[in-house]
C-alpha cells in the first residue's frame, strides 16, 4: 500500500478512454465458402440476433434465411441448384468433410509418409488449392434429382402425369374426346320436384308395361307462378285461379288469393297487382310443396331477399 503511487489530483482512477462494457454476441461458426457464389447486386449479409446470417436486399426490403443467387439466362425449372443456397444442407456437408479430414496446423493428420522437416515446413507454408468454375459447379451444385432425394426426407410429393402434345390440334382433338366421353350433368346446386301421378287408363301413355307415372320439374330459374302452374297441371289437372282484391295500405294497396277447385291455397300481398299474384303463389307452393320451404330459407341466406318480380327457389 505505501510502495502504491498516488492519483493526481483531477484525474479518475479509470481512463474514460479506455472505459467499455463486455457483451456477449452469439454468431454462427463459418464451414466452408463458395468463392464462385457471390451475392447478387443490392443483396447484403447480416446477422440475426439469434446468430443465423440472413439476407436483405436493400431496396425492396425483403429478406430471406437462404443465399440468394443469380440466375441470369438458365431456366428457372431446369437450372442446378447451388448447395449454398440450401443453407442446412451445405452446412451439414462442410461439418462432414471437416470431421472426416480434420486438417492441423495445414497438415492433414491422415498424411503419412512426409518426413518431420517436411512436416515442419509444410505447417509453416499455407496450404494452397486450384480450382476451376466448372469444377465447383459441379462439386456445389444439386441437379433437380438430388435436390428432391434431398428434401423427400421431410417433404411428401406426390407423382402426377401430364400430356404432351406436338401440336395444338392434337390437343383439341384429345379435349374433345374427353368431353365427348363425359355425361353431362346438371349442376350441384340444382334440386327436382317429382310428383308421382295417378295411374292412367289410357294405354297409349303406359310405357314399359307400368302404369305408375312420375312427374319431374327442374324449378330452377322459374317463377313461383310458372311452378305453381307447371305443378297443378300436371298434378291435379286443372289450372290455378287468382282472386284480386284492393286494400286501404298505402305501401301494400293489393292482395291475391289462390284458388284451386273452389278452394283457396294462400294469399299474398304487394304493391301491385304482380307482385300480390307471385307471393300468393309462393304461399300456395308452400302448402302443397312443404319442403319448398326448406329451399326458400337456403336460398335467402345464400342470395339475400329479391327485389325484383322473379326469385328462384332452388
Amino acid at each position: 500500500m505505501l510502495e502504491a503511487g498516488m492519483h493526481s489530483p483531477g484525474k479518475p482512477g479509470v481512463d474514460d478512454d479506455v472505459a467499455h462494457e463486455v457483451k456477449e454476441k452469439v454468431i454462427l461458426k463459418v464451414r466452408g465458402h463458395d468463392h464462385f457464389e457471390v451475392l447478387p447486386e443490392g443483396w447484403i449479409q447480416v446477422t440475426h440476433n439469434s446468430g443465423m446470417p440472413i439476407y436483405l436486399h436493400r431496396q425492396s426490403r425483403v429478406c430471406t434465411l437462404a443465399k440468394p443467387y443469380f440466375l441470369g439466362p438458365g431456366s428457372i425449372r431446369r437450372h442446378e441448384v447451388p448447395i449454398s443456397g440450401i443453407p442446412c444442407l451445405h452446412y451439414k456437408r462442410e461439418k462432414e468433410k471437416e470431421e472426416q479430414c480434420p486438417v492441423t496446423n495445414g497438415v492433414s493428420e491422415g498424411s503419412e509418409g512426409l518426413s518431420e522437416k517436411m512436416a515442419e515446413l509444410a505447417g509453416r507454408i499455407p496450404m494452397a488449392k486450384v480450382e476451376s468454375v466448372k469444377e465447383s459447379q459441379k462439386e456445389l451444385s444439386l441437379d433437380a434429382l438430388a435436390f428432391r432425394q434431398y428434401c423427400e426426407k421431410v417433404f411428401d410429393f406426390q407423382t402426377l402425369q401430364l400430356r404432351k402434345f406436338k401440336t395444338w390440334a392434337g390437343r383439341r382433338k384429345h379435349r374433345k374426346k374427353l368431353k365427348q366421353m363425359q355425361r353431362p350433368m346438371l349442376p350441384e346446386s340444382t334440386k327436382l320436384i317429382m310428383c308421382s301421378l295417378p295411374p292412367t287408363s289410357d294405354t297409349s301413355q303406359v310405357t314399359g308395361g307400368h302404369s305408375k307415372r312420375e312427374f319431374i320439374m327442374n324449378p330452377s330459374g322459374k317463377s313461383n307462378v310458372c311452378i305453381l302452374h307447371e305443378y297443378v297441371q300436371h298434378a291435379m289437372k286443372t289450372q290455378p285461379q287468382y282472386k284480386f282484391k284492393e286494400l286501404e295500405s298505402s305501401s301494400m294497396p293489393y292482395m291475391a288469393t289462390v284458388v284451386i277447385g273452389e278452394m283457396e291455397y294462400g294469399s299474398g300481398l304487394g304493391s301491385s297487382k304482380k307482385q300480390a299474384k307471385l307471393e300468393a303463389a309462393k304461399a300456395a307452393l308452400l302448402v302443397l310443396i312443404p319442403q319448398m320451404r326448406d329451399a326458400n330459407q337456403k336460398n335467402e341466406k345464400g342470395e339475400g331477399l329479391s327485389t325484383g318480380h322473379y326469385r328462384k327457389f332452388f
